[in-house]
């Protein structure tokens, strides 16, 4: 009789007894029942060779012997050791690979076969073509003659730098690849185009020569939907929601004037948007200042509910809330959008002078880089060194308000000059008296110091809705909000997403 038993799987006792026959009647008996069916690791083994479990333990190392033994042409298995046992004597089992007589034949047409590679990367500043195509994995010097010589492919390199170059090569690996097909991706020159049509060179190979063409490109919008659980921060929950930065960035502005983002967050907040993302083939446009824009929000905070809807009236479009009213004030609540404020706007303790004063200002932390941007529309009336405030921009809102930026690494703007709210005008940075790398910003009416926060929340709205549009508003409010519904879970909105087509 006989009993079935697995490879794997069998632990023998501490009084296990067997002896090396038992092994070799096995092998032995396996051999001779040519008729035993073998599926998969499972075998029936005589109930003789099973009686102990030392039996047991010596007929599993047999049964190891005898399958490995079919895949090599040669294998030896070490006893498997129990307590007590008898020495086992090692047998070596010999048996023949079969292998497929048109091997050989194979390997030959997959040598024949071409190897076909996809690489993109971006130009760089200081590239020259052969750089270029090196990074791209190119060797293949009738195509960098071509692109050194052509009146349309010598743009590649020209300025901007940032332009997506996608190769399609073909030959014996990623060294020695020949050039088959190439595009190229970029802004175009027109500047009201940047932000809707990007400028495309197409390289195709056609024989020993090549053709390149120059088009204009319209980009795709895709709109997506997110809906995301906040326990204290904006950005870490918009990150782990995998959320664009610039969506979340967009969310505090147009809701800083219903919330409290540095201290009023609690566990159980929400919020779902929805956005739309700038791309062409599915690959995103880098010379687009803000390939991501809002066009729909809902912000549930402590309890209470706040929407926001994009809507362009006479060219151009704002925030307004589901009655219709701007969520869009005539400042910005901050100049740099969701920063830790390191000193507010009271009195501290002098960080270089060690004595105590009314800091008539505020202090973001930030990385040395980080822009800094205008919390209104005004003219620059300073831009440069300036004592302890050293590299500081100061611009004019109104004959009455006059806003400071100071400790910029860099500014990008000149005396003179006209900013849009919003407007990026220099980068944080700790020259003059700082301790480290941060902005410290004022509020002026009238030459005095005042809480900018407060400002931004008492002045007027930056627009109104007009009333031949206000139909067209609602109807678009009222689906949008239906969207942002179905978007939400009962339970946890924490990643669910959507893409709308």
């Amino acid at each position: 009789m006989s009993q079935p038993i697995y490879c794997a799987g069998f632990q023998g006792g501490p009084d296990s007894r067997a002896s090396a026959q038992d092994a070799h009647r096995f092998v032995a008996d396996h051999r001779a029942d040519q008729g035993q069916q073998r599926e998969g690791l499972l075998l029936n083994v005589p109930k003789r060779h099973l009686d102990t479990p030392a039996k047991r333990a010596t007929a599993i190392t047999a049964v190891l012997a005898v399958l490995l033994g079919f895949g090599a042409t040669a294998f030896s298995v070490a006893p498997l050791t129990v307590t007590d046992s008898a020495p086992v004597t090692v047998r070596i089992l010999t048996e023949a690979l079969a292998t497929p007589e048109d091997l050989d034949d194979q390997v030959e047409t997959l040598a024949d076969q071409p190897v076909i590679l996809h690489r993109s990367h971006h130009t760089q500043l200081g590239d020259t073509m052969d750089t270029l195509l090196k990074r791209l994995g190119v060797d293949d010097p009738q195509a960098a003659l071509f692109l050194r010589q052509n009146t349309i492919t010598r743009k590649i390199l020209s300025a901007p730098a940032g332009k997506l170059v996608s190769v399609t090569t073909s030959g014996g690996g990623v060294s020695g690849a020949s050039l088959s097909d190439m595009v190229v991706l970029g802004p175009p020159s027109q500047a009201e185009r940047q932000n809707s049509h990007a400028s495309q060179i197409h390289i195709t190979r056609q024989g020993k020569t090549f053709k390149a063409e120059e088009s204009l490109q319209a980009l795709q919008t895709q709109t997506h939907v997110s809906s995301v659980q906040v326990d204290s921060n904006l950005f870490a929950a918009a990150d782990q929601a995998q959320l664009p930065e610039s969506i979340a960035r967009q969310v505090s502005d147009v809701f800083a004037n219903d919330m409290d983002f540095r201290h009023g967050l609690r566990p159980g907040d929400h919020f779902t948007v929805i956005y739309e993302t700038l791309s062409l083939d599915a690959e995103p446009i880098p010379w687009v200042e803000e390939p991501h824009h809002l066009i729909a929000a809902q912000f549930v905070n402590q309890g209470r509910s706040f929407d926001a809807f994009w809507f362009a009236q006479a060219g151009r479009g704002h925030y307004f809330d589901a009655q219709g009213l701007s969520k869009e004030h005539q400042f910005l609540a901050d100049p740099l959008p969701m920063s830790r404020i390191t000193s507010g706007f009271a009195g501290r303790m002098h960080p270089i002078h060690h004595h105590w004063h009314n800091h008539l200002g505020i202090d973001y932390a930030a990385p040395k880089g980080t822009p800094v941007r205008a919390v209104g529309a005004g003219q620059v009336v300073f831009a440069g060194w300036q004592k302890g405030y050293g590299n500081v921009v100061r611009l004019r809102h109104s004959d009455a308000q006059e806003t400071v930026y100071a400790h910029l690494s860099r500014s990008n703007v000149k005396l003179g000059q006209n900013v849009v709210r919003g407007q990026s005008m220099g980068a944080v940075g700790s020259t003059g008296w700082a301790t480290g790398p941060h902005l410290h910003f004022e509020f002026k009416i009238d030459g005095r110091q005042v809480d900018p926060v407060n400002v931004a929340r008492e002045t007027p709205p930056l627009t109104t809705l007009a009333s031949n549009t206000r139909k067209a508003f609602q109807s678009a409010a009222k689906m949008a909000l239906a969207q942002l519904a179905a978007t939400q879970t009962a339970e946890s909105p924490k990643v669910a997403m959507a893409r709308m087509e």
